[in-house]
């Protein structure tokens, strides 16, 4: 049983609380039994540590921790039972449904994309520059573990621009204003679709790469938060393609 918060082993575990230790040991931290559990499934659970006595999975390294150090460890406000340490997985080469995330700032917006993502088959994942952390304990909450399911690719504008190069997508950009609306939307395998930030949407420079530009007409209101967008435009694609 570790009890000291000065453990070596668990004030580098801490460490993962920032993004830059995280890109740099590949490694981040799940908080609760839920997300431990979607961790485990989806084969990327590392180690376990926890307040029980008793190990919280038969075939993962555990580690009992007094309260004041899971308290350290804790990704959340609450104290948790359970802290789990993920792999964080090299991302796969890109499939023919991609969503790309320019500047999409708010873990929670984030998270909430990645788990539609999964639901509708879009899970192959652009990060561009701006993207809140996919691993941050906000945006992994969100995610309900879809996270864990989906390959997350980190990418500036010149590997952007070098993926559309290599294979003929259609890139879809969603865009509130000269735009086609989402009812007319017709396109083709494979494809990308690109969503902005929360406050100035796509960058220009994205935009330029773009095929085709869509709306979701709505009334009364001028546009829906991202997360909300995103999950209807990626639902109506996934019908769409059949």
């Amino acid at each position: 049983m570790i009890t000291s918060v000065n453990n070596e082993q668990i004030v580098e575990l801490a460490k993962l609380h920032q993004k830059k230790y995280r890109d740099r040991l590949k490694l981040a931290l799940v908080d609760g039994e839920h997300l431990i559990q979607e961790a485990y499934k989806a084969k990327v659970l590392t180690q376990v540590y926890g307040l029980n006595e008793d190990a919280l999975l038969s075939d993962v390294p555990y580690t009992q921790v007094s309260e004041s150090v899971m308290r350290k460890l804790c990704v959340t406000t609450s104290l948790s039972r359970f802290i789990g340490v993920i792999q964080i997985q090299e991302p796969l080469p890109l499939e023919d449904f991609v969503l790309v995330l320019d500047g999409v700032q708010d873990p929670g917006n984030v998270g909430t994309l990645l788990r539609s993502a999964l639901a509708f088959d879009f899970t192959s994942i652009i990060c561009l520059p701006g993207c809140a952390d996919p691993y941050g304990p906000k945006a992994i909450a969100a995610s309900q573990g879809a996270l864990f399911q989906c390959s997350i690719n980190p990418m500036n504008l010149e590997e952007f621009t070098t993926q559309l190069s290599l294979k003929s997508y259609d890139v879809i950009v969603s865009d509130v204003h000269h735009a086609a609306s989402l009812q007319n939307l017709k396109f083709k395998i494979p494809c990308m679709l690109v969503l902005g930030s929360e406050g100035a949407g796509v960058s220009d420079d994205v935009k330029a790469l773009a095929t085709q530009r869509v709306r979701i007409d709505t009334n009364h209101v001028e546009s829906l938060n991202v997360a909300m967008a995103g999950s209807i435009l990626m639902h109506s694609l996934f019908v769409l393609k059949g």
